[in-house]
């Protein structure tokens, strides 16, 4: 699988070929609701490739990257898209049930400090360090044509994050104990 950091959260993952895709899941334990009679659930279906990246001193490498599978899109039954938006203070996009499919391109700032609150866990988005995360979990971010690239899919049990076009994943469950 790409790198993941999840805390444990998602193992056993399972592949399978579709229509000359590889198709990964992935079991996600920790993921409990207060009151109800469960515990845990499968990853988002991604699809898993190999690409070819270029680290700081030149050299190619081959990453295997994983990012949701375009079947997803057949379930969205509203779509909220803002373009060219510029954040001075608090922008809030509010959502109150079902699932959300957030993909952000942020023009580079080295300065720039951003936390996303998508079903009341916090994410920040920091281009100082150029990571991503929670209270526990980081991932990185590089830069590529002064750009920073990430995709969260979200529902009320758990987001997934997906960074450097899949390279990096981040799976949290928002009521993981």
């Amino acid at each position: 699988t790409a790198l993941q950091y999840d805390d444990g959260r998602s193992y056993a993952s399972q592949s399978f070929e579709a229509d000359g895709r590889r198709i990964d899941i992935a079991w996600q334990r920790r993921v409990t609701v207060p009151g109800c009679g469960f515990c845990g659930q499968m990853s988002i279906p991604t699809e898993c490739t190999l690409k070819k990246f270029t680290d700081k001193d030149g050299n190619a490498q081959i990453r295997l990257c994983q990012n949701p599978v375009k079947e997803i899109e057949q379930l969205y039954t509203n779509v909220y898209e803002e373009k060219d938006l510029t954040v001075a203070g608090k922008h809030i996009v509010s959502c109150d049930d079902g699932a959300l499919d957030i993909s952000l391109r942020m023009k580079y700032d080295g300065k720039i400090r951003l936390e996303l609150s998508v079903f009341g866990e916090r994410l920040t988005l920091d281009m100082q360090t150029n990571t991503l995360g929670n209270k526990s979990s980081r991932l990185p971010i590089s830069i590529s044509e002064d750009f920073a690239d990430v995709r969260i899919i979200a529902d009320r049990l758990s987001l997934e994050v997906f960074t450097d076009g899949g390279a990096h994943a981040l799976m949290v469950g928002t009521y993981a104990d």
